[in-house]
């Protein structure tokens, strides 16, 4: 109920009209307080439980009044009337769909700067043999599902409450299991039975899963064909589909053909003496190798051939090839008489720049040369007024965009000159324009970039179905995995995975029966993170330091400082004596908010030094029994002190003898009966304490944190020590003075 409240963008909150609220419809209520208020929708059920009119409309008032009270006023509630035929009616059903559909949803500040997924599938993909060797060793898990959030990379830590905080080894993209409608399904006012997609990977409906290399289908029953014309799902007509093939895949490649060229007549064949061409070399000396086209013409002098005898093609039995073979006659054929001028030197070096093993020079000799003519600089080509023409259209293009960008800077100067006051965007649209421009910036920066290397850039984008692997996961998350618990992936911001201390802004709810006392452990959601910790609290008096609380105080806000995780200021948070699901009553303790993570807030606490005076003189005192050495004496030389009188003084000088002793100034002359004590302030620190809340790695789901002493004594019925300096004790006193009574002479 915590962490899902951490994630849901829309609560329907059914509400049982015939009961009422229930305890823990408000405890979910004030978690989402804290964590960021997202929509909530009241459904009010069992009505036809309530069989007068009258009362039944007096109930819908006090609860919907009730309702607007613990959210807003106004916060919609739909009224289910009853189940007929174990449904409810379609209409009501359909108008909470309708209203559902068209919601919008309020950004939250939290979830808008972390990425976040809540997993739909999980899939162990350690080796079997290692999980049988090594039955608790840490595994290699695969979490599937919607991104949500911000953007998420590979290098992002993520915390999986209730497991702890884990590393990500890769993120890969899937398709969409359900895609976005397109216009052409928002013409239809019905689906077809076709048309319908069901996602429900690990509830086995719809029949498909597609992973990263693989899909997996499900299919009822067994792998036979049906004669009757039942309708077959997706992945039961590929898997019946597979039925029909006659031949494997080996089987296929093996027949199939491979050809040279797209045009060629007749497929290349490998004869059985081809395995062993390159082991007798007296074989590839016999071998011809050429390039024949149209004709048994050879291309340049033997001495070359046998150069790049490993760069051409090798070709057995030349008789029967060039008598059964044709080649591609597409192209123009090459003639013996065609290839002289190949030779010229003067003739190659006129477009040997052209290639990547040119230089600039050879460029600017075939230039010189005479053999080309640039025919756009005289303009008497062909090609001439078609780039005339694209030199005008885009000379118009630039001295319209530039004509368009002085007409906006005019528009604005005018209305800044006209009604500065109206040219200003409200805080929300500033924000909004701000957020709108680096969008437009990011899309034309990655405009030309692939998906592959975007993702690496700037992550993957909300909305995007992944799969994220996990690496060094507890066995137990798999073994103790149970559907019913979400599983979420929480991305953690680079100054949330350390830890140190924070300072944050407590009050106990006013449902929680107990008060909170300092050093007692709470468990504390804050962020992604369930946690236990010890709390000090204190106030800040007047400015000048924070004491020490030892309760929280009623009915109004403390500081508390506790050792955890550190979190972004303004995170809002909830505290938990227990999170049992057997304990009766209100759970939420406390509810706050994150101030600062500074460490150098100290926390000071009262110190009383008490002492008693030994010598008087008028208004000068010795006292002593308050310090026990002429050091500690020296250090509070010039400090307040005051007797119980009332009376004000100041410690001025340590005295020989006794140790510990001093002389004290007083305004008013003190008795020797006078009590005079020193008011002083020591600091302290709070515990390094940190204790998360492991519940996804239990087969029960119950987790027990920390106890106090007294629920310790009491589960093992052990009685509290007792000083014996500390009970009471019956004095003789009166019975002494009785016989003192009687055996007095009279």
């Amino acid at each position: 109920m915590i962490d899902i409240g951490k994630v849901a963008d829309l609560v329907l909150l059914m509400i049982d009209a015939s009961f009422g609220f229930e305890m823990e419809t408000f405890e979910f209520l004030n978690i989402l307080q804290a964590h960021g208020f997202p929509k909530i929708i009241g459904v009010l059920t069992h009505l036809d439980l309530i069989k007068k009119i009258a009362v039944q409309r007096s109930t819908k008032k006090a609860l919907k009044k009730r309702f607007w009270t613990e959210i807003y006023q106004g916060a919609k509630l739909f009224y289910l009337s009853g189940v007929l035929n174990g449904r409810y009616p379609d209409t009501e059903i359909q108008n909470l769909t309708r209203f559902i559909s068209v919601m919008k949803f309020r950004p939250l500040v939290f979830r808008n700067s972390h990425p976040y997924l809540l997993a739909d599938r999980i899939q162990d993909l350690t080796p079997v043999e290692q999980v049988r060797l090594q039955p608790n060793c840490n595994r290699k898990v695969t979490f599937y599902g919607y991104l949500r959030g911000t953007n998420l990379k590979e290098s992002t830590t993520v915390h999986v409450p209730g497991a702890g905080d884990l590393a990500i080894k890769s993120i890969t993209l899937l398709a969409d299991p359900c895609p976005l409608p397109t216009a052409e399904s928002e013409k239809r006012r019905r689906l077809a039975e076709k048309h319908k997609l069901i996602h429900a990977p690990m509830s086995d409906v719809g029949g498909i899963m597609y992973d990263k290399d693989a899909v997996y289908i499900t299919v009822p029953g067994n792998f036979t064909r049906r004669d009757d014309n039942a309708l077959e799902g997706e992945g039961e007509r590929m898997v019946l589909d597979l039925q029909d093939a006659t031949t494997t895949l080996a089987e296929s490649v093996s027949r199939s053909q491979i050809r040279l060229l797209g045009s060629s007549s007749q497929p290349l064949a490998i004869t059985p003496g081809d395995e062993d061409v390159d082991s007798d070399p007296s074989d590839t000396e016999s071998e011809e190798r050429s390039l024949h086209s149209d004709g048994d013409h050879s291309r340049g002098d033997p001495d070359e051939e046998e150069q790049d005898e490993d760069e051409l093609f090798t070709f057995k039995n030349k008789e029967n090839s060039t008598a059964s073979e044709t080649f591609d006659q597409s192209k123009e054929p090459l003639g013996v008489e065609n290839t002289s001028s190949w030779e010229d030197e003067l003739f190659l070096d006129t477009f040997r720049g052209l290639f990547i093993t040119g230089s600039n020079e050879d460029v600017e000799g075939a230039s010189e040369g005479g053999d080309f003519e640039d025919m756009e600089a005289s303009g008497d080509g062909p090609d001439s007024n078609e780039a005339d023409d694209t030199v005008n259209d885009a000379d118009a293009i630039r001295e319209k965009t530039l004509a368009a960008k002085k007409e906006a800077l005019k528009r604005k100067f005018d209305q800044q000159y006209d009604d500065p006051e109206e040219a200003k965007m409200s805080f929300y649209d500033e924000k909004k324009e701000e957020f709108a421009q680096q969008l437009r910036m990011n899309r034309q920066e990655f405009e030309d970039v692939d998906q592959q290397t975007r993702a690496l850039v700037e992550g993957y984008r909300p909305g995007s179905y992944v799969r994220v692997e996990l690496v060094d996961v507890p066995c137990e998350l798999v073994d103790n995995f149970d559907p019913s618990y979400p599983i979420i992936l929480g991305g953690l911001l680079p100054a949330e995975e350390r830890f140190g201390i924070l300072q944050v802004r407590i009050k106990r709810h006013r449902w929680f029966a107990k008060t909170l006392k300092t050093n007692d452990p709470l468990i504390f959601s804050l962020g992604w993170r369930r946690f236990q910790s010890i709390p000090i609290y204190s106030l800040d008096d007047h400015s000048i330091r924070m004491r020490m609380l030892k309760y929280t105080p009623e009915h109004m806000h403390c500081y508390a400082t506790f050792y955890g995780p550190v979190s972004l200021p303004n995170t809002g948070f909830c505290a938990f004596n227990s999170v049992s699901d057997s304990i009766p009553g209100f759970r939420i303790s406390a509810t706050g908010v994150v101030l600062d993570i500074d460490k150098s807030t100290k926390i000071v606490k009262k110190l009383k030094l008490t002492g008693v005076p030994y010598k008087i003189f008028k208004n000068t005192a010795f006292i002593k029994d308050m310090f026990n050495s002429a050091l500690e004496v020296a250090k509070f030389e010039g400090a307040n002190i005051k007797t119980v009188s009332g009376i004000r003084g100041q410690i001025k000088k340590a005295q020989a003898k006794p140790e510990g002793a001093f002389r004290a100034t007083f305004e008013d002359k003190i008795l020797m009966s006078d009590i005079v004590f020193l008011r002083a302030w020591y600091s302290i620190q709070p515990r390094q304490f940190y204790n998360p809340v492991t519940s996804l790695l239990l087969r029960e789901k119950k987790w027990e944190g920390m106890r106090l002493t007294g629920q310790v004594r009491k589960e093992y019925d052990l009685s509290a020590p007792q000083n014996i300096n500390s009970t009471y004790k019956v004095l003789s006193f009166l019975s002494s003075c009785s016989s003192f009574e009687l055996n007095s002479p009279p």
